[in-house]
């Protein structure tokens, strides 16, 4: 009966479904609208005929005079307005944005000349727009191309309310993951709440940002919509290539690296402390490659209905982080070689095919391709052994099949089938059986004194025979790596770094990972202006999830009594083992939704209703005491016929064995016993936005809504690191940390409201307060007992944070002619809650914390956020410059060491403040030529230009990462082992911002 009730479910969404199918459309265009009067009496002029230059879309004027054309994608256009007996106008560079209503009017003067000429004036640039009801930001693909930014991602974090941190964005407070992506009204964001795929700028056409309340179409996020459209081809070819090459350049000692290191006496401390020498890798250049390129146009010898854009990119980046290979991951000596630590390389290729075989109907197919390669990713401690970071291989591919057809002027449909594969895995050496080649080192003592001597082996059989003579003799003996074969794994113990204040001389991690992200999606949305008034919006939307992981960490091989085999083999163990472990999950998403956009003169209003329902396809155990189904307490689910008396009495571990082969079930059979399938859950989200024109210059908005998101996988299936499933314990432990399978939705109610204004012509001013109530966020439950006994403990994932963020927006635009433009953003908020992530839970519960009674400011609390954007065109010229300026996270303090109250631990969480950051970014765009239809344009990019040092992590003792009053000479004693000096160690680079960046482009366009 369990299985059959989620199936009455998904027919209950399906029928809701159904109903919901009325008309909607995928926030992939959007519409124009207007009046068309007569310029001398002011009345209405009904058939007059509106067309879009350069499309098939059109509309007559209605016998009011009014005219609206809907599903338009989003660009700039040239808009006729056409009727006999009147002088035909034309307005140029209109801009059509992803859901929004512009406002085009006409009024056409009399003529009495046949062959007049056209009226041709200018769409003034809208700093306000009427039909906004929730706070969202726009760029085009113009805005994007005079920007000093590479990515989507540094586009994003420009945007009003939204904070970068933690390698991830926050908008308007919420935690990382809340933020969906979507392409081509796609979405791109798998379960983990990532986005998986890349988009290259110069395949945007559009983003749009919403972080405000957003209509009842977008769902599975609580915080904010990133909407991408991407370009199409033309009816001309066209091309473009680009070359940029760069360089990181700093003088500063923060990215300095060590050339020699030694004892010596100092006259500040005095006495013998560890000294260096170092040098500047980014005071010389040290070369970045960047290749771009763009071709579209009509697919050959198919016709102009048939048309095409590719684009592709390839970087190669070292980054700006340095290391010298003093020593190799087994610790054998190295070259010396100066190397970076974090190298990548990257390729990405994004095209789109587009069939238009009549008016009104549209199908395209498009893809998106990524890869990149990590050789290594090397942690600060272990610059010096810079090959010991694992390697890790990204790649990801959406596809998507989109029909897009108009059954008349006012109804239109969007079906889209898309596929979406991501796949990521890391290691440092392949092959998990890789090993070094050894020697036996054997010391004899002869006639008194010891005498080494290294012996060779070629066999396992060899090498028992040369150990058993050593142990026969009274010889100790230890396996040296042999340096012409050292390559592979070593006993996970010699990673451990013996002395604190050091870097490593040795490190190999032993850990594998491999993680699969699969969905097939179907969705269906319709759009019809069923009156002038009413534009009402539906659809349905389908997932079919692969959620697959595998992992494991290398074991020591033992032999049959259990004993370590010497030296060291790595050794990968079965399933039964916490220590290997693989997962497949199908999960199953589906939503829909309805919402009708009223637009009347002083009011405009969406409401809207969603529905989204989601199976996680997995399993709770049925006693959550007796969890593991690799080792039952319960005597019943060990096997059928099992006597617990009878086994313990018996004497050997061979008859333990063999009475376990035979009389316990197998792991599938204690399934069906110790588990129980999760029941799917189902939201219903309302959602209401108003805007209420005051004038022609200002617009009051305000929204409510009410947001759900599942979980992120590795909350319903695993943790943060890794994957267990099955509830595998580990005998003895009080620690662990399971998935939950059953975690409900976790759910934000939020309310803004704000103003928008034209201060005066072509500077406009939008100021919004809002308010989220954030419930259900992903906590710790308490400890569980097991039936193992008080020492195996685990606890899980479930819904039991809070939060609750407030805040204000001030985002200033200014248009005064084409040639300048400027943005300004202000962000002012307070995000408090019980913690800032689930793992925070998990660490305190590991300190032996209590919960938290009282909010506290989250990690990513940043109180003030500033960010401009200007830009200047002029005769050839085009120059572009970035500020940004934010107070500093916050953090928990510690006393200074020495003081009284240096070992005080009460200090409330997050009161303290990391200085404030800033940083200016320029780019200088000068056209050189045009010759033979080909345009050659040059470009400086600078990336902190003023080489900012701005700390972005602190030492809880002083505030600041210059230093720490636990890290001086008088509190950590000299170590002739130590390796560097302690000066140097304490240097992170990490914990600065990037230092500056210059690159030199070239473009060619034709």
């Amino acid at each position: 009966m369990m299985i059959a009730k989620p199936r009455y479910t998904i027919v209950l969404v399906l029928i809701f479904s159904f109903l919901c199918i009325q008309s909607a459309m995928a926030g992939t265009t959007g519409k124009l609208a207007g009046r068309v009067t007569d310029a001398e009496t002011g009345d209405p002029l009904p058939g007059v005929n509106i067309l879009l230059e350069g499309t098939t879309m059109g509309a007559s004027a209605d016998v009011n005079g009014e005219y609206y054309i809907i599903n338009i994608p989003p660009g700039t256009y040239e808009v006729q307005a056409v009727y006999i007996g009147f002088t035909t106008s034309i307005v140029r560079n209109v801009q059509i944005n992803i859901d929004r209503t512009t406002q085009v009017d006409f009024e056409l003067s009399q003529t009495v000349l046949e062959q007049s000429e056209a009226i041709v004036v200018e769409a003034q640039s809208e700093v306000i727009q009427k039909d906004m009801t929730g706070s969202l930001s726009t760029v085009s693909s113009a805005d994007i191309d005079d920007m000093p930014v590479q990515t989507i991602s540094e586009v994003i974090n420009l945007q009003a309310g939204v904070i970068e941190g933690d390698g991830g964005i926050h908008v308007r407070g919420g935690r990382a993951g809340e933020t969906r992506f979507m392409v081509d009204g796609v979405s791109i964001t798998n379960l983990n709440g990532s986005q998986g795929i890349d988009i290259e700028t110069d395949a945007v056409q559009e983003m749009q940002l919403i972080s405000g309340t957003f209509n009842a179409e977008y769902g599975k996020a609580m915080s904010g919509i990133v909407n991408i459209i991407t370009k199409e081809g033309g009816d001309e070819y066209s091309a473009q290539v680009q070359a940029i090459l760069g360089s990181f350049y700093s003088q500063s000692d923060i990215y300095s690296v060590m050339n020699s290191y030694g004892p010596g006496f100092s006259s500040v401390v005095g006495k013998t402390v560890m000294i260096d020498q170092s040098d500047k890798p980014l005071s010389e250049i040290r070369p970045n490659y960047d290749v771009r390129g763009i071709l579209s146009g009509p697919v050959p010898f198919l016709g102009k209905d048939f048309n095409f854009f590719v684009s592709g990119r390839f970087t190669s980046n070292n980054g700006y982080l340095y290391g010298r290979r003093w020593f190799t991951p087994q610790g054998l000596p190295g070259d010396s070689a100066l190397v970076p630590l974090r190298p990548q390389n990257s390729s990405s290729i994004q095209g789109k095919i587009t069939w238009r075989p009549f008016p009104g109907f549209k199908l395209s197919y498009s893809a998106f391709y990524n890869y990149s390669r990590r050789d290594r990713f090397t942690s600060i401690v272990n610059r010096y052994v810079p090959d010991s970071g694992p390697m890790s291989l990204n790649q990801g591919l959406s596809q998507t099949l989109s029909l897009n057809h108009a059954f008349s002027a006012s109804t239109f449909m969007d079906f889209k089938l898309s596929r979406y594969d991501t796949e990521r895995e890391s290691y440092l050496y392949k092959d998990p059986t890789a090993m070094p080649g050894y020697f036996i080192r054997i010391y004899k003592e002869i006639d008194g004194e010891i005498v080494q001597e290294d012996v060779y082996y070629s066999s396992n059989s060899e090498k028992d025979a040369i150990v058993a003579n050593a142990k026969e003799n009274g010889w100790s003996y230890e396996f040296i790596i042999d340096p012409k074969r050292s390559e592979g794994y070593i006993d996970p113990v010699l990673n451990s770094n013996p002395l604190s204040y050091s870097f490593r001389s040795r490190y190999v991690p032993p850990d594998f990972s491999f993680s699969k992200d699969q969905f097939w999606l179907a969705k269906l949305d319709l759009t019809s202006q069923v009156s002038k008034h009413h534009m009402v919006k539906g659809g349905f939307e389908a997932i079919y999830n692969t959620v697959e992981r595998k992992g494991f960490t290398l074991r020591p091989k033992t032999d049959s009594d259990g004993n370590q085999i010497e030296p060291y083999e790595p050794y990968v163990e079965d399933e039964s083992s916490i220590w290997t472990n693989s997962f497949t999950r199908n999960p199953i998403e589906i939503s829909a939704y309805i919402q009708d956009k009223m637009e009347f003169d002083q009011l405009i209003v969406n409401l809207g209703l969603r529905m989204d329902y989601f199976d996680p396809d997995y399993i709770t155990p049925v006693d959550p005491q007796d969890p593991d189904i690799y080792n039952p307490a319960n005597p019943e689910w060990i096997g059928p016929n099992w006597d617990e008396d009878y086994y313990f009495n018996l004497k050997t571990a061979e008859e333990k064995r063999a009475y376990e082969q035979a009389n316990s079930y197998t792991p599938e059979e204690r399934r069906k016993l110790m588990q129980k399938r999760v029941k799917p859950k189902v939201q219903v989200s309302p959602r209401i936005g108003l805007a209420y024109p005051i004038s022609e210059k200002g617009v009051i908005h305000l929204s409510y809504g009410h947001f759900f998101q599942m979980p992120d996988a590795r909350y319903l299936y695993g943790n943060a690191s890794s994957i267990r499933p099955d509830y595998k314990l580990s005998v003895g432990s009080q620690q662990q940390l399971f998935g939950n399978a059953d975690l409900k939705a976790e759910r934000t109610v939020q309310y803004e409201i704000g103003l928008q204004s034209e201060v005066m012509p072509g500077f406009g001013l939008d100021i919004t307060l809002f308010y989220k109530d954030i419930r259900d966020w992903i906590g710790i439950s308490p400890p569980v007992d097991t039936k193992h006994g008080q020492v195996t403990r685990y606890v899980q994932y479930e819904n039991k944070d809070y939060a609750n963020i407030r805040g204000v927006t001030l985002s200033f635009e200014a248009r005064p002619t084409r040639n300048f433009t400027a943005m300004v953003d202000y962000t002012f908020q307070v995000a408090e809650g019980t913690y800032s992530s689930p793992n925070d839970a998990y660490a305190a519960l590991l300190s032996n914390q209590e919960p938290a009674q009282k909010l506290i400011y989250m990690d990513y609390d940043r109180r003030h956020s500033l960010n401009g954007i200007f830009t200047y065109r002029w005769e050839g010229w085009v120059a572009s410059l970035i500020g940004k300026f934010n107070t500093g996270f916050p953090y928990t303090p510690e006393k200074v060491a020495g003081s009284p109250q240096a070992n005080y631990r009460g200090w409330r969480e997050n009161i303290a403040r990391r200085p404030n950051n800033s940083q200016v970014d320029l780019r200088v765009d000068k056209t050189l030529l045009t010759l033979a239809g080909m345009t050659h344009k040059i470009y400086l990019r600078v990336f902190n230009l003023f080489d900012q040092k701005s700390e972005l992590q602190v030492f809880s003792d002083t505030g600041t990462a210059a230093y720490t009053s636990y890290g001086t000479h008088s509190w950590v004693s000299y170590n002739p082992n130590r390796i560097g000096s302690l000066e140097h160690y304490l240097l992170n680079p990490t914990w600065y911002q990037p230092p500056r960046e210059i690159q030199l482009g070239y473009i060619i366009n034709f």
